[in-house]
């Protein structure tokens, strides 16, 4: 019987690994996640899948910052810090981001569908203290945008 399979050169033999170990590389690398430090600010991508009150609000009575719900000394429509559960963060270059599985968001009246797979985008920037230490939350989107196709252009989510 004649051997059908045409002859291989120790060269072209090489380049299939060079290609096949290039090819699992960057398989590898493109399903690892990476932490995103403590001090970040800027923009990720995520699925929001639940949402909760967090027992704080904006006091825009006062300086804008974060009071607990109970301390508002004045009578308020929006600001409300709700701890929302998010999956599948991914960062401006779309890496997942590791240990990234909730973060605050600002906004009147949060509603967020039990089957909600839409890719929303946050605005993050980090928070101290009381909020973070009373949440257990690292992060806070003051400004968010449902549905984004551009993580650049955010708007106002109040």
């Amino acid at each position: 019987m004649p051997n059908l399979k045409p002859p291989e050169s120790a060269n072209q033999k090489e380049i299939m690994r060079l290609i096949l170990t290039i090819l699992i590389a960057s398989i590898l690398t493109s399903c690892t996640k990476h932490n995103i430090s403590e001090n970040f600010t800027g923009v990720i991508v995520a699925i929001p899948k639940s949402a909760k009150l967090s027992g704080w609000i904006l006091n825009h009575c006062g300086n804008s910052e974060p009071i607990k719900l109970d301390d508002l000394s004045c009578a308020q429509i929006g600001g409300e810090i709700f701890i929302t559960k998010i999956a599948f963060p991914r960062d401006n270059k779309n890496r997942l981001i590791g240990e990234l599985n909730q973060i605050l968001v600002v906004q009147h009246a949060l509603l967020i569908e039990k089957t909600n797979q839409n890719k929303w985008c946050f605005n993050l920037k980090p928070i101290a203290g009381e909020l973070r230490r009373a949440t257990g939350v690292n992060f806070i989107a003051m400004n968010y945008k449902r549905n984004c196709d551009d993580p650049n252009e955010i708007v106002l989510s109040q």
